[in-house]
């Protein structure tokens, strides 16, 4: 690829620690891509060597088509947007957002305009005299978008930007901070380990395990196609057997510890399978359908989390609460079509390619 950002089997160690281990993933120019995965797995490290903060053990980083190895950080052309924003407390709005810009030299009145232009994208026009310490939290948050982007960087990486916001800010942020880029059509990588962000607005989703990648694709595709079964937990389906399938007069199945279960498609011998929380339904006894009783139910606005033990193995499923959920103790059929509701892991194709 020669159109934006592209890294090649990145290597990264800290002591005996392996930080990364082949990582390779390319970032379209236009596109935002999510750096997705649980602390500690190498997503942090990764936009350090982007920057030009630290440097890779092994391989390559290229932007364009050219290598940005020996090239210092302030002139590689990316920005870089931390957690807790970096913003300075003794300047005001407008001399935080024109801090980086002084730094090039740039003029008194192409600087005005840029910091104008940034406050107007993040929706905070006649700001710029406002102290940083009289700002709220998601306020703060955009000033450092608008100091990120005033440069006009080629590429722009966020670090957990809405780690230190309450849940219902954040949510209303990752949205217009979504519209934000799409409108700029900025080039980003968005490093998060909440998949309702990564899922909201990236193109593309890479999803790291241990330094590893697990998957790379769209977030729908992650989602509904998950290459593993880490993949599949970290998204919170734990519905995960192994099994015996065969073919028989009906079609296939398998055989597995919560019962016998009609398979989408052909497979023999052994299998680990996937049973989709979301993909169940509640009602009368059907064709695909397990019985189970119910155990515990959790309530969580919109939808309803309810475990039921089914051959004495517990399973989780999600509803949603517009319907009447059946009390703990009760037991129910849940009827569900194998189509939509089992993922098979063996016979589908790893998605580890960029």
């Amino acid at each position: 690829m020669e159109n934006g950002l592209t890294l090649t089997e990145i290597y990264k160690s800290f002591g005996d620690l392996k930080a990364l281990s082949g990582v390779s993933f390319d970032v379209t120019q236009g596109e935002i891509v999510a750096l997705l995965g649980p602390s500690g797995c190498g997503k942090s490290t990764l936009l350090n060597l982007i920057a030009g903060l630290d440097d890779p053990d092994y391989g390559s980083i290229a932007w364009n088509g050219e290598s940005v190895a020996g090239i210092p950080p302030h002139q590689r052309g990316f920005g870089l947007m931390f957690q807790d924003y970096a913003l300075f407390p003794h300047m005001n709005v407008f001399d935080n957002i024109a801090f980086g810009l002084r730094m090039t030299h740039l003029q008194n009145p192409e600087i005005k305009q840029r910091v104008n232009e940034a406050l107007t994208l993040v929706g905070m026009q006649g700001f710029s005299h406002r102290d940083i310490v009289n700002l709220s939290g998601g306020e703060q948050q955009r000033v450092a978008l608008a100091r990120s982007l005033a440069p006009r960087p080629h590429l722009l990486m966020l670090d957990e930007p809405l780690g230190a916001l309450d849940r219902t800010l954040r949510e209303r942020l990752v949205v217009e901070l979504g519209d934000i880029l799409h409108q700029l059509h900025q080039t980003a990588i968005y490093v998060t380990h909440d998949q309702e962000e990564a899922f909201a607005f990236a193109n593309r989703v890479v999803l790291l395990n241990a330094g590893k990648v697990e998957q790379i694709d769209s977030p729908q595709n992650i989602y509904h196609q998950p290459a593993s079964e880490f993949v599949a937990r970290f998204l919170g389906m734990d519905n995960i057997f192994k099994g015996v399938a065969r073919q028989v007069d009906s079609g296939n199945i398998v055989e597995s510890q919560i019962g016998t279960l009609p398979l989408p498609q052909p497979a023999s011998g052994e299998i680990t399978f996937l049973l989709r929380p979301d993909a169940v339904s509640l009602g009368v006894e059907g064709a695909c359908h397990l019985k189970g009783r119910v155990a515990r139910r959790s309530f969580r606005g919109s939808a309803c989390r309810l475990t039921a033990e089914v051959n004495q193995t517990l399973l989780t499923f999600e509803f949603s609460t517009s319907q009447p959920i059946p009390p703990v103790g009760e037991t129910v059929d849940f009827i569900f079509n194998p189509e939509e509701a089992i993922w098979v892991f063996q016979y589908n194709n790893l998605n580890k390619t960029t």
